[in-house]
């Protein structure tokens, strides 16, 4: 019996169950039906109406890079040095505004010179404003160029004008991890998104 329902609820249950081994007749027992809940009713546990309530983060970016210099375009989650937490990736998206091609990459450090915060967050229950629904997050969202790509690259995606690619496998950051969404070409518009859980680490996981 659940804490506390020895208090609350137990002389209840007992009622019923003294009563339900005293009928004597047939067809009697359905008249304590009503009091008794057979079972519990449960949402679909992929309903997106639950994420925020699983703690998913929801945050998205643009970054342009002005054809004035030969760099890349950039988005990227980051999980600081120190802590203590493990992000899980979940889903990850870009599109371009030309065709080209969208890489997905992982490394261990933030761009330098990158603009903090997401221009978007997904789920305006977060908190008003980029900076304070940041405050809630472990995870850094930044966005950059570079003259050089970041990270190592584990997957790519072939793109046409305004269509999206995407990586919906788990993706594991441990502290000081990184995952990037870059271009493949320089000086283009990258539009970026990313969906992501955070959790503390265990005793010896690290």
């Amino acid at each position: 019996m659940p804490a506390g329902m020895n208090s609350i609820e137990g002389g209840r249950w007992d009622n019923l169950l003294r009563r339900y081994f005293t009928i004597k007749e047939r067809g009697v027992a359905p008249s304590i039906a009503p009091e008794i809940v057979p079972y519990f009713p449960v949402e679909a546990a992929d309903n997106p109406t639950f994420d925020f309530l699983r703690g998913v983060k929801l945050a998205a970016a643009t970054i342009q890079q002005a054809p004035v210099a030969a760099e890349f375009s950039q988005v990227v989650l980051h999980n600081p040095a120190g802590s203590g937490t493990i992000i899980t990736v979940i889903a990850m998206e870009g599109w371009l505004t030309v065709d080209g091609s969208v890489e997905f990459r992982l490394g261990f450090d933030l761009p330098a010179g990158g603009t903090g915060g997401p221009e978007v967050s997904r789920d305006t229950r977060w908190a008003r404003g980029v900076t304070a629904a940041l405050l809630r997050t472990v995870g850094v969202v930044e966005r950059s160029t570079a003259v050089a790509h970041l990270g190592t690259l584990f997957n790519t995606h072939r793109v046409l004008t305004n269509t999206v690619g995407e990586f919906r496998h788990p993706v594991v950051l441990a502290p000081n991890g990184s995952a990037f969404i870059e271009t493949a070409v320089v000086n283009i518009l990258l539009n970026a998104s990313f969906v992501w859980s955070e959790r503390p680490v265990e005793d010896g996981e690290l």
